[in-house]
């Protein structure tokens, strides 16, 4: 679940030009190497996820913490990917921490050797961008507000494990606590979606995307959802 502001698609083949035109910078208008290396990083990187970069005024919601321009957007499921040095004031961490998780995530990825790019000298250096699945995982096990954004998200997951069947499919052996803290099995089993619904009706898409995105003070913004 991400929400972002609606962006077109992009023309067919417009890596190509996009690679002309860096081309064209490097050769003839004086355009620092390493930025043109970069950029074409970024370009390899589209065209393996099939992403495109996205207008100017395309921004990405995250969690009600901030706001930032999105790296690329899929053309197939519209998931966004994010640079990594964006997310750190949001998140409310220091870069050094979002670069770190950002090595674990994909050190050994099959992205990893799209993720580096040599400036003019032939130095390796980071392309760091995160997909939208990973920037998730930083809110939730890195961000001081861990707690407060996983709160937040529990409705999307439970209407999403109820509205897709798989909570059906998943069941367990019903268990209490003693008054001694033990664990004792009652006998009962039942599915995952019985037991989202023993806890309270099942939150709409509607309201697990205003749950989702309504930050630290519980405010909610008109969503333009993409």
């Amino acid at each position: 679940m991400t929400d972002q502001t609606a962006t077109p698609d992009p023309e067919p083949n417009w890596t190509a030009g996009m690679r002309e035109r860096i081309d064209d910078m490097y050769r003839n208008e004086g355009a620092d190497a390493g930025t043109c290396n970069l950029l074409l990083s970024l370009l390899d990187l589209c065209e393996r996820r099939n992403l495109y970069l996205p207008d100017t005024d395309c921004l990405v919601d995250l969690f009600g913490y901030g706001k930032v321009r999105p790296a690329g957007v899929s053309t197939i499921d519209r998931e966004v990917w994010l640079y990594a040095g964006d997310l750190a004031e949001p998140a409310g961490l220091d870069p050094e921490v979002v670069t770190d998780y950002w090595r674990e995530e994909y050190a050994e990825g099959d992205d990893a050797d799209l993720l580096h790019y040599a400036d003019g000298q032939g130095v390796a250096w980071f392309l760091p961008v995160l997909n939208w699945e990973a920037t998730m995982r930083l809110f939730v096990t890195r961000s001081p507000w861990a707690k407060e954004v996983m709160d937040a998200l529990m409705p999307a997951f439970r209407g999403a494990m109820v509205n897709s069947g798989l909570g059906d499919d998943l069941a367990g052996i019903m268990v209490e606590v003693d008054d001694e803290g033990n664990l004792h099995a009652t006998g009962e089993t039942k599915t995952m979606s019985e037991m989202i619904r023993s806890q309270g009706p099942v939150p709409s898409r509607e309201e697990a995307r205003r749950a989702a995105f309504a930050g630290p003070a519980g405010s909610v913004d008109d969503l333009n959802a993409g």
